[in-house]
């Protein structure tokens, strides 16, 4: 400051009290603890505690079904109808796991995978995801015609982690022809 004859002192990491307090010629006073760095201090504390609850209460599984739109249904050979759904299961355990795909709202149905060789004793298939990964499953569902009451049956796929029991269910539509 004093190359260009300024004084002393005006650019600083000061407060304006301390400035005005050297002005007159008293000490400086340096105080840590202040309202502000106990509101502050606060304030960190707390969403500390709310991102800590989040991070231990975290659902281990995620699940997304996506049914085709294109064709929405397709006729078998033998009259049955069948849907094709994207399951996509995200393991965010520590573990591989293995999941079972259960479905209600249909009567008389039949559940199959490409992707799949392992099913429970009902004839739910079982799908293998490893630890911290996303599985994508392409699933196909048919029923006989006769079990359609309308063009669009509401359904719910049950998947079910085998070890823990942790589930998550998802609801989504069975589609048909016009009745």
């Amino acid at each position: 400051m004093k190359k260009v004859g300024r004084p002393e002192g005006l650019i600083a990491y000061d407060s304006l009290k301390n400035f005005e307090r050297r002005k007159i010629g008293e000490k400086n006073q340096f105080r840590i603890i202040r309202p502000r760095t106990i509101i502050y201090s606060f304030i960190l504390g707390a969403v500390g505690v709310i991102m800590l609850y989040a991070l231990l209460n975290r659902s281990l599984l995620d699940v997304n079904i996506l049914r085709d739109r294109n064709p929405l249904f397709v006729q078998l050979s033998s009259g049955d109808i069948r849907n094709g759904y994207t399951i996509k299961i995200m393991n965010k355990s520590t573990s591989d796991q293995k999941y079972s795909i259960n479905l209600e709202g249909l009567n008389d149905f039949n559940i199959r995978s490409e992707n799949v060789s392992e099913y429970t004793e009902t004839g739910a298939p079982i799908v293998s995801v490893q630890r911290d990964k996303l599985q994508s499953v392409k699933f196909y569902v048919s029923t006989p015609l006769l079990n359609l009451v309308d063009d669009s049956v509401d359904v719910t796929f049950t998947i079910k982690e085998l070890e823990s029991g942790e589930t998550d269910i998802q609801s989504t539509t069975f589609k048909g022809p016009k009745k």
